[in-house]
């Protein structure tokens, strides 16, 4: 195996001018890498497809999206707090108001979209030219198993398209990116607060999480920290990831089926999640930006969603 080369030290200062926290040197937690590498345990329902691709089911249900943006009129009473939730001074407000959303059943990636299934669709599908060096320097260092970045959006729905195209048929899902509103969901796996285990962070999310303190400054093996309450690896930190959805400043006039919503800036893509380049509040469940649909960046990735069609078996 080639090894790639390593990504210099000034790489991450190409982000988001917002997300300006700097960057941890020190080293990683190893726990448990090694052994996600191959065998992350396999769970009783959870669907393999044709490259190795794990999914895990999730349940319909309906949530109450977004945050409660802490403002001095809300003090005594919040109107833009529906779920009864805590106000959250981290907020934006690109990130309100709250708002039911009801979802369908789907099936999510149990990890982020690896390196090593990245490469895979590039070479097999005559995209080879993908794999240039900025990608490399991106992707240098951590293996096979680590979460692609320096992924577009448009190259992450070349990528869905590809497995749609190759899917066996007696698969009967649809592959696609998340809606935000189906991303926000399986992420809380049922919770209310800040991050899925709790409003505060401390060092639970070291658990869970990797992000600017414990990363090394680089994106790490997937499945290497503790799951949600689905079974999802990753859905806070590691690298953002992108939803179908197009940005808008706020959440009034978005969809409450769980559909992405198609409307606004559709130059921009939402991404969810945070990174191991971010700091603590952009790693809440509710945290997102938007970023071009173009843009390759060493901390943006995305997951796969899956749709099984109810007169089909998975």
């Amino acid at each position: 195996m080639t090894a790639f080369p390593a990504a210099p030290a000034w790489w991450p200062a190409i982000g988001h001018v917002w997300r300006s926290a700097g960057a941890s040197t020190s080293r990683p937690w190893m726990a448990g890498m090694l052994a996600a590498l191959f065998c992350l345990p396999v769970h009783a329902g959870e669907f393999v497809n044709h490259v190795d691709m794990r999914f895990v089911d999730i349940p319909a249900g309906s949530f109450f999206m977004g945050a409660c943006k802490f403002r001095p009129d809300q003090l005594s009473s919040d109107d833009s707090c529906p779920s009864g939730a805590a106000a959250d001074a981290d907020a934006y407000g690109d990130e309100t108001p709250q708002h039911r959303v009801t979802i369908r059943a789907f099936q999510l990636g149990r990890t982020q979209v690896t390196l090593q299934q990245f490469k895979r669709f590039a070479l097999e599908s005559g995209n080879g030219q993908l794999l240039d060096e900025p990608f490399l320097k991106s992707n240098a260092g951590q293996g096979e198993m680590t979460p692609v970045v320096h992924v577009s959006w448009e190259d992450a729905q070349a990528f869905v398209a590809w497995l749609n195209r190759t899917k066996p048929q007696t698969d009967h899902g649809h592959y696609r990116l998340p809606s935000e509103a189906e991303w926000e969901y399986a992420a809380r796996g049922g919770t209310t607060t800040r991050y899925y285990f709790g409003d505060a962070s401390g060092h639970r999310l070291g658990l869970h999480a990797w992000y600017d303190k414990n990363s090394g400054n680089r994106q790490r093996v997937v499945g290497s920290r503790r799951p949600n309450a689905y079974g999802l690896y990753d859905m806070l930190g590691n690298v953002w990831e992108w939803t179908e959805d197009c940005w808008n400043e706020s959440y009034r006039g978005a969809p409450a089926d769980g559909s992405a919503w198609l409307q606004g800036d559709c130059s921009k893509r939402v991404v969810r999640g945070g990174s191991w380049f971010d700091v603590p509040p952009y790693l809440r469940v509710t945290s997102r930006f938007g970023d071009r649909v173009t843009r390759r960046i060493n901390y943006d990735g995305f997951r796969v969603a899956r749709v099984v069609h109810t007169s089909a078996a998975p």
